[in-house]
């Protein structure tokens, strides 16, 4: 079995990720190629990086849309992705939202940047053990935009 990396993106539902996850998902099923990838230059094909179709995506997102309603929404009404592609991808992309949890926003004043760092973590850990429990080895990139 190959190793699986999971993939913890904070606004997991928003258009850099929505692009990333449809991506990434399109290169694993072969509806998309490699061309253009900073990952397939001759300088970093020595090194031992996981291909796409072994990340395992997950993430926070404060907006309660779906991230299957969000692609679509780019390629129907912004042309930023092709409904073709979005159509073939919708099963996997339910299965990311599966893993998608309610973020947080810190707000206010310095009683509530406590309580939201003390709730961040315990957040993270629960999260990412629930959510991620699947990737063999336990490693997560953060991305936050």
């Amino acid at each position: 079995m190959k190793k699986k990396i999971g993939v913890w993106l904070v606004g997991a539902r928003g258009r850099l990720a929505s692009t990333v996850i449809v991506g990434a998902r399109a290169i694993a099923r072969g509806l998309a190629g490699r061309e253009g990838l900073v990952t397939e230059l001759p300088e970093l094909a020595a090194l031992p990086l996981v291909g796409p179709d072994q990340l395992v995506f997950g993430g926070w997102e404060v907006v309660s849309e779906g991230l299957l309603k969000e692609a679509w929404a780019m390629a129907l009404h912004e042309r930023a992705l092709p409904a073709d592609l979005v159509g073939a991808l919708e099963a996997d992309l339910r299965v990311v939202e599966e893993r998608i949890r309610p973020g947080f926003l810190e707000g206010g004043g310095p009683a509530t940047r406590a309580l939201a760092a003390r709730a961040y973590l315990r957040t993270v850990i629960d999260d990412l053990g629930e959510a991620l429990g699947g990737a063999e080895d336990g490693h997560v990139t953060h991305h936050r935009h």
